[in-house]
Order: structure tokens, then C-alpha cells, then sequence
């Protein structure tokens, strides 16, 4: 079942261009790092603020019934609440022995108007850490991998950090101002914007910031509004009936009319995690009205184990890693706002200059490595593919960030190393961009190297031994991880079902693998690079000519 919901997810994620951002919610932070529901946590100081232990956070909410006039909602309920959980807490902290060391760290921004209560809720969550005895790490390893390449950005209303210590290559922007005011680019940034606990000012909790976060709004929805018609949104943590996401859900579909709020269909994904044996895992469409005649059709996923959601997020994958992107993406928007190239850009253009008369390429790389330049519509220098390696084509398959030429690859680099590779390498990776640009043709010159059949990467003694295998037919690549050490599981992966052969479970046993031993294609045993190798090439042929 998580196999085929993982394919499902990854066929929805595949109609759209751009990698998904991710909206999470508290869901994901109880799950990590064990931290509160929104209600847990104004249960944990509301007991702390009374005496009476036992009811202190239904004292504070019958006095918030009683107090309003109008029926209230769970969302307009709960930072009323915090209103007055806070005024009688922050009294109580300037007094009480029990937090005179917190006094001691904290005197200072208290002196300066910060609630002592936002202080104490962002002590509690600095606290929060990932316990990694009590967590499914296999599940949050994968998470870190969507990082890398999978993911644009995120957004989220919680308060800790766990987020940053997933994802610590992105930038994070804390709170609307941040937001609104700062040069982000939506490429690898987390946008927390109900605040952070490394900024307790920042939080919004209470029924005064909810009324200033709302003054706001209209321009936060116009930056969540772009996001959202760019990019895929995989909301994580949250509840289908969570009020704050229904808000901004709503506040999205007021700005657009019908023709737009159908360019979200199919564009939101909700994960909704399945704590209950007696229900199956599933994926279903459903629809959120909003008024009379508006609604938003969303992808409802119902799951327990969220590697499988993370496993379909990783089958999606920028070409070329986001933070290099963004910090390109930054430097050309200093430039166009500033008119001052950053030291890392050089820039020779006058104001006789037109744009046709401009010759430009953009060569992103280490500092020495570019070793190709092209200028304008001229002849791209045909430099270094002589030099490349076998070992260079295979990493590249996996890494996906060497941003060949794949002409000159198929063309020129292939032919000339299968004259010493015994004619198998890896070549679907740049076959399929090649018969894009001329038309469906595969060029003779790669002909012996072509292979069509996966029993075609498996040599004679293993289709021999095929039967001494037998107890491996209906195991997948997850279960041999669990049995054997990665090593092992490359040599045993040939002797798999084809169908249980799973491009997402190979893709990171091959990564894992390659990033303990960055060099075991060049320094490795003779029998770890030729498995290695026909594992790659499997991989290369299920990704790129199964699956095209």
C-alpha cells in the first residue's frame, strides 16, 4: 500500500514544473520533538499561572465565554485565552521565586515591554530538541534529504526550531515585517509567521497580536498568494478543520475569482497523520468551500508512516541545488536594485547598450572549476568533455549537478568511454533531454551502449543464480537495508523482483552509500565499484526510460 500511494503522489506531484513548498504545522513538532498542541500549551501555563492545578485552563475559558457577546469560534477562543493567561502570568513572574533565574537572563528585554510570558514560551521551546532515541530516524533522514533538492521553501506557524535543524541551509525569516520588508527569494527560506522562540516578541499567541497579525493580512496573503499559485503546497502537521489554515485558505480565495481558484485545483496537498489500526492509509480528493459560490479542490493524504510522503516529495527534484540559487537569485536582485554587482558577479554593460547587442552567460561554480564559457549566440567553448571520466558520468546520475552538455555527452563523452567501459554506462540521464532538442533521434554512435531491458544490466552469473536467490523475490530494497549493510544490499539488489526494485529506495541507498565514501568509484574494491556501477545504471534506466 505506501508503495502505491507513494506512486499516486508522485504522479500528482509531476504535473507541476516547480518543487512544492511545505506548510507545516504543530502536527510535525509533536511528532519530533514532542511539543504542544496549541490547547496543550496554554494548559501547561495556565497551570503554572493558578493554584488550582486541576481546572486552571477551563477557569480561563468559561471567563472568556462569559465575557463575549458573540458565539465563538476554536480559533477566535484560544488567543483570548492567551490574553488572559498572560496578564495574570506576567505579574506573576515579576514576583514569584520560581522564576528569579529567568529574571536574571531575561530582566533586560522585559524591561523593554516583552511580555515575560512570550519570554517563558520561547525558553520552553529552545528547549525542544530532537530526541533521536525517541524518533523514527529512518523517517526523519529522509526529510533532511527533501531538503536538499526537493523542496522550495516552507512556511510555519510554530515557534521552535526543529525546522531549522532539519533544513540548516535555509535562510529563515521570522514574523510579517521579516517578510514583507526583507529581500527573500522563495527559494530554500523559511517564512515562521507566527513567530519564533528565538525571538519571543515576535510570537503571536494572544488576542492583541492576532488583531495587529490581521491589520497586516492583505499583505501577507499577497506574498502566500504568489507562493501558492507557483508552486505545489504539501501542508504538514496541520488538521483538516484547523481554523488559522481555513482562514488563509479563505483569504487566498477572496482575492481570486473563479478562472484563478482553479489554477489550485489539484496544487494543494493535505497530510493528515493515521493514528488508528482499524483505518487504512489513502488518498482522496476533496473540496473546501469557502461562501457560497467559492471553493478549493485539495488532495487529502491519510497516512501513518510520513516516509511515504517523503519519498514521493524526493522523486521531485530541483536540477541544481536551491541555496546556490537563491544566493545567485539574491546577488542579481542586489544588482537590479542597486545598480552594484556583488564581488562574485562581473558586470560590462554602458548605456549605449541594448539587449541585442549584449553577449551574456552566467557561469556558476567553484571558484577555478568553470572550465566552459560561452558568450552570447557564439560557438560554447567544447572544453573539458575529453576529460571527463566514467566515474564523473555515474556520480552525476546521482548527484544531478555537473549541468552537462548533454550533446557533447552523448556525442562526444559517451562513445569514447565505452570504448574502455566494456560498453555499458549510464545514458538515459542525457538521452532523454537529447531527443527532446532533435526530434526523438538516438544517434548510432551510442547504439552498443543503448539498452532497453533491465534484465539487459545483469550479467550471465547473476541471471544463473537467480534461483539460489529464491527468499529474496518479494523483498524490496528497504527490507534488504534492514537485514544487511548498504554494501551487502547492492551486491544482493540484481537478485530483487524487477517490480520491487523502487526508484526512490535505490536513488538513497546509492546516495547514502556515495556520501559516507565520496570516492569508492575510483578507490573502492573492484567488486563495490562494479556493483556499485550496475546498481547506477539500473537506476539511471528505471528513473529516466521506465518511468518517461
Amino acid at each position: 500500500m505506501s508503495n502505491i500511494l507513494t506512486e499516486a503522489i508522485i504522479e500528482k506531484l509531476n504535473k507541476f514544473e516547480s518543487t512544492p513548498f511545505l506548510f507545516v504545522g504543530s502536527g510535525l513538532s509533536l511528532r519530533y520533538i514532542n511539543a504542544e498542541t496549541w490547547e496543550g500549551l496554554l494548559r501547561k501555563f495556565a497551570d503554572i499561572t493558578t493554584d488550582n492545578k486541576d481546572y486552571s485552563y477551563e477557569i480561563y475559558k468559561e471567563s472568556v465565554k462569559q465575557q463575549s457577546i458573540e458565539p465563538l469560534t476554536q480559533s477566535s477562543l484560544m488567543p483570548k485565552i492567551a490574553g488572559l493567561i498572560e496578564k495574570d502570568f506576567n505579574l506573576k513572574w515579576f514576583q514569584d521565586k520560581k522564576f528569579i533565574k529567568n529574571r536574571e537572563n531575561f530582566g533586560n528585554i522585559a524591561k523593554q515591554g516583552v511580555s515575560p510570558f512570550k519570554i517563558e514560551i520561547a525558553d520552553h521551546f529552545n528547549k525542544k530538541k530532537i530526541n533521536y532515541s525517541q524518533v523514527n530516524n529512518s523517517e526523519l533522514n529522509i526529510l533532511r534529504r527533501v531538503g536538499e533538492k526537493s523542496v522550495s521553501g516552507i512556511i510555519t506557524t510554530n515557534y521552535d526550531t526543529l525546522l531549522e535543524e532539519i533544513f540548516p541551509g535555509f535562510q529563515v525569516f521570522v514574523g510579517q515585517d521579516e517578510l514583507l520588508f526583507s529581500a527573500n527569494q522563495s527559494i530554500s527560506e523559511i517564512y515562521k509567521i507566527h513567530g519564533c522562540c528565538n525571538n519571543p516578541k515576535s510570537i503571536i499567541i494572544t488576542d492583541q497580536d492576532y488583531s495587529n497579525f490581521n491589520r497586516k493580512n492583505i499583505y501577507l496573503v499577497s506574498k502566500l498568494l504568489t507562493i501558492f499559485i507557483e508552486h505545489p503546497i504539501v501542508f504538514l502537521g496541520y488538521s483538516l478543520s484547523d481554523e488559522n489554515i481555513e482562514e488563509i485558505l479563505k483569504s487566498i480565495a477572496d482575492c481570486l475569482n473563479e478562472e484563478n481558484i482553479a489554477l489550485l485545483k489539484e496544487r494543494l496537498f493535505f497530510v493528515e497523520w493515521n493514528n488508528s489500526d482499524s483505518k487504512k492509509d489513502e488518498i482522496s480528493t476533496f473540496s473546501k468551500s469557502f461562501g457560497r459560490t467559492k471553493s478549493i479542490d485539495m488532495t487529502r493524504i491519510y497516512v501513518n508512516d510520513f516516509s511515504i510522503i517523503y519519498h514521493a516529495l524526493l522523486s521531485k527534484k530541483a536540477k541544481y541545488n536551491p541555496r546556490i540559487l537563491r544566493a545567485l537569485k539574491n546577488d542579481i536582485y542586489k544588482l537590479v536594485l542597486t545598480n552594484k554587482p556583488t564581488q562574485r558577479m562581473t558586470v560590462n554593460i554602458n548605456d549605449s547598450s541594448t539587449i541585442d547587442s549584449i553577449d551574456y552567460v552566467i557561469g556558476v561554480g567553484e571558484s577555478g572549476e568553470v572550465d566552459s564559457i560561452g558568450i552570447g549566440n557564439n560557438n560554447l567553448a567544447k572544453v573539458g568533455y575529453d576529460s571527463i571520466k566514467a566515474s564523473d558520468i555515474y556520480a552525476d546520475i546521482i548527484y544531478d549537478s555537473m549541468n552537462y552538455d548533454h550533446k557533447m555527452i552523448i556525442e562526444k563523452t559517451l562513445p569514447t568511454l565505452a570504448k574502455t567501459d566494456s560498453n555499458s554506462l549510464p545514458i538515459h540521464k542525457y538521452l532523454i533531454d537529447y531527443r527532446m532538442d532533435f526530434n526523438g533521434c538516438t544517434p548510432a554512435v551510442i547504439s552498443k551502449i543503448y539498452k532497453t531491458k533491465y534484465s539487459e544490466y545483469l550479467s550471465k552469473t547473476i541471471l544463473n543464480n537467480k534461483k539460489k536467490f529464491n527468499e529474496l523475490e518479494w523483498d524490496n530494497i528497504d527490507s534488504l537495508r534492514d537485514k544487511y549493510n548498504d554494501i551487502k544490499c547492492i551486491e544482493l539488489i540484481p537478485y530483487l523482483n524487477e517490480d520491487f526494485v523502487h526508484t526512490d529506495e535505490l536513488y538513497l541507498l546509492i546516495k547514502d552509500i556515495m556520501d559516507k565514501s565520496p570516492n569508492i568509484l575510483s578507490d573502492g574494491t573492484q567488486t563495490e565499484r562494479t556493483n556499485l556501477k550496475r546498481v547506477i545504471k539500473i537506476y539511471d534506466w528505471k528513473k529516466y526510460y521506465q518511468n518517461k
